[in-house]
């Protein structure tokens, strides 16, 4: 099955979109549906719903949010499993229907940066510093970093870079400069992937999947592939030492100096 193949983090965000929208669609359905004895539907669908998030929750704990209070999970399965109850056994009243929005609305709020601004990516020194440089960049010129963090600011500011993340698979044309005889076709013929480099001044470029969507790309910041891929401006955890590189400062960023560099 295709869905096997994705990280289970990644398969349990496209599972709550499917199942978010077959509640919907049920959900109308079962509204217009002769009913008899339906008395046992909305507690069990509330109570499935409480178990099953309760248990998401601890799971959630255990493995990345140790800080998470049990109390909480079990209010919060209580709180949804009791809203997915309301809605099903009320699925024609406005009143019944407003717990499920409102608990989203509240996810929302709390997870969602834009709800709370983009901070550091927008109005910090390093975001100015990376605005006014990029600037500087000739059409088809482009940035490339060695650090995942540094590819948001990047992204934030709106720049151009060969680094970063690949949404919708890969530019084939692109991916054959840096391996025209298609040697490392399986590590970089993906689709949404997080890809960053790790300079080596005088080195071949090599390619390496780390993970399933984490492609990264060893190679001299002077080579002549990316030169013809338009890379005009280098990121460095560290100092580099490379004949082409022209050093324009550092800027921190993530409690840590990088290193900026022109080609």
């Amino acid at each position: 099955m295709p869905l096997t193949l994705v990280p289970p983090d990644r398969l349990a965000q496209v599972l709550g979109l499917v199942a978010t929208i077959v509640f919907g669609l049920v959900l109308s359905a079962w509204a217009d549906a002769p009913r008899r004895d339906a008395r046992w539907v909305a507690p069990a669908a509330g109570g499935l719903t409480a178990v099953a998030t309760v248990l998401g929750g601890f799971a959630l704990r255990s493995d990345g949010l140790p800080t998470l209070s049990p109390v909480a999970v079990v209010l919060v399965g209580v709180a949804v499993g009791g809203a997915v109850g309301a809605a099903v056994s009320r699925p024609r009243r406005a009143g019944a229907l407003a717990a499920l929005p409102a608990l989203a609305i509240l996810v929302v709020f709390a997870a969602n940066p834009l709800q709370w601004g983009l901070g550091d990516l927008r109005s910090s020194r390093a975001a100015e510093v990376v605005g006014q440089t990029g600037r500087s960049l000739s059409a088809g010129s482009r940035w490339a970093s060695d650090d995942p963090a540094f590819d948001a600011l990047l992204l934030a500011t709106g720049q151009p870079s060969l680094s970063g993340q690949q949404w919708i698979g890969p530019r084939d044309e692109a991916w054959r400069v840096l391996d025209p005889v298609g040697a490392s076709t399986h590590t970089w013929n993906r689709g949404a992937s997080f890809v960053y480099f790790r300079w080596a001044p005088g080195e071949q470029t090599r390619m390496t999947a780390i993970g399933r969507d984490v492609i990264v790309i060893r190679a001299d910041p002077c080579s002549s592939e990316l030169r013809r891929l338009g890379l005009a401006l280098v990121v460095a955890r560290r100092p580099l030492h490379a004949a082409c590189l022209v050093g324009m400062g550092k800027v921190a960023w993530g409690y840590a100096d990088r290193w900026i560099y022109g080609v």
